[in-house]
């Protein structure tokens, strides 16, 4: 998904994707800008939002134009790590992933890596601690399509909203989940600071506001299709 000011990554970004998976795939590229400045090309299947629609709206259009049977949810301003092997039929995926902070060239391991991989099922894991062991990222996972298309089946059509699109969408999506798998490899390099979410200052209100944009609508469909028994054994409660 890009957004405005960063379509010079584009490039940069569909090279790498293609260098680095090794595997049959395709490129989904959602144009969230607000003039649709990303232009066409067959090296990638083109999404346009007509709009700044923001991350919940724009990564849903992506998914619906998806054929595989794997969704990688990236950003278009990190980098996609060596992807040679395909070896899971899990719903979910969970994978480490490498950091790095603005203006630095040092590069670390996740600071709450998964230790061991192994695989979970909904009946002898998912009860207290589901919600902190897949973490609320979108981009250090692979998602059976079919589970989240059932996922996004249950909401409202139209929804744009910024805040906490991510946390939202891994706890409405984990009730769909059957099997989930941990790998220690690490699949992504995210860097911490570029993004809107992660700034450890902003320097204007406009920035703010997108930030926090969509707070009703995030903790009102929550509150609604988690019930209250469920958000208490989770741990997650919204008042």
């Amino acid at each position: 998904m890009f957004y405005d000011g960063t379509e010079d990554l584009l490039d940069k970004w569909v090279t790498n994707a293609n260098e680095k998976i090794a595997l049959p795939h395709e490129l989904i590229v959602v144009d969230n800008t607000t003039e649709q400045t990303i232009p066409k090309s067959d090296k990638y299947k083109l999404v346009q939002m007509g709009r700044n629609a923001m991350q919940f709206a724009g990564r849903r259009a992506g998914v619906y134009e998806a054929d595989g049977e794997y969704v990688w949810l990236v950003d278009c301003d990190d980098i996609i790590l060596p992807l040679k092997h395909w070896e899971w039929d899990e719903d979910l995926i969970c994978f480490n992933y490498l950091g790095s902070e603005i203006d630095s060239d040092k590069v670390f391991l996740c600071d709450k890596s998964y230790p061991l991989s192994y695989t979970a099922s909904k009946t002898d894991f998912f009860k207290q601690v589901w919600h902190q062991a897949q973490k609320n990222m979108v981009w250090n996972k692979f998602y059976k399509k079919d589970v989240l298309l059932k996922t996004y089946s249950k909401l409202p059509e139209g929804l744009e909203f910024s805040f906490m699109e991510d946390t939202l969408l891994n706890i409405l999506n984990i009730a769909n989940v059957q099997s989930i798998r941990f790998e220690t490899t690490a699949y992504y390099h995210y860097h911490f600071g570029t993004g809107i979410s992660t700034k450890k200052m902003y320097r204007s209100m406009a920035q703010l506001k997108r930030v926090i944009s969509g707070l009703d609508i995030a903790c009102g469909i929550f509150s609604m299709a988690i019930p209250k028994r469920l958000q208490e054994e989770s741990g997650i409660q919204f008042m």
